[in-house]
């Protein structure tokens, strides 16, 4: 700021400061109690973000997962049913009950399934 501005801006402060001396006590009063009602204000308005915060970590971790599934590379690839039940170890008694599901497989693939 130059010198000019500096006088302006004292010039400003002293005259405002002399009219907050020759303010009427009721006024004074009433400015004084908004004044203090909007600090309180301010002072509840910080305790909203506690508040929105696990909110936002939910969102934060959906929109990771969207995109995580979106991305190529990371997408998880649909399970093969029948890839899943080669890989299976079975005792001897699960077997049976394992070529009826592969017979009902068979059914139901070549349509005559009912």
């Amino acid at each position: 700021m130059s010198i000019n501005d500096e006088e302006i801006l004292t010039a400003i402060k002293s005259e405002l400061d002399g009219d907050l001396d020759r303010i009427d006590s009721s006024i004074l009063k009433k400015l004084q109690h908004s004044r203090r009602e909007a600090l309180a204000q301010s002072a509840n308005r910080r305790l909203f973000a506690p508040r929105i915060a696990p909110a936002l970590a939910f969102v934060t971790s959906v929109v990771v997962f969207i995109v995580l599934l979106r991305v190529p590379g990371f997408s998880i690839s649909p399970l093969d049913p029948d890839a899943v039940l080669s890989e299976l170890e079975f005792v001897e008694s699960e077997i049976e009950l394992v070529d009826e599901l592969e017979f009902f497989r068979w059914l139901d693939a070549n349509g005559h399934a009912g």
